[in-house]
């Protein structure tokens, strides 16, 4: 996935950490490999085809997601105009 528009800056002035919590909805690749290396939790997706390219760098999207923090991204989406939908499996 690419979006060489954007900024991390400006991607997260989008999306601010606290709509996630703690982890953030994402950051720079190398500190989530840090994070793994150090914990071996994964908690981003940092496998090579998961990591996002923006126009200054590398990030990887938390995987911490549940149903105490996800309405917010969904809100958030909607916001800037994104269509969400519901599937049921």
């Amino acid at each position: 996935m690419n979006n060489p528009t954007i900024t991390f800056d400006a991607l997260l002035n989008i999306f601010p950490k606290d709509i996630q919590g703690s982890s953030g909805v994402f950051i720079k690749i190398e500190e989530a490999q840090e994070i793994y290396k150090r914990t071996q939790h994964k908690r981003h997706f940092i496998k090579e085809e998961e990591i996002i390219t923006l126009s200054d760098c590398f990030i990887a999207i938390c995987t911490e997601w549940g149903s105490g923090n996800i309405d917010n991204f969904i809100l958030k989406a909607k916001e800037i105009g994104y269509e969400i939908l519901l599937q049921n499996d």
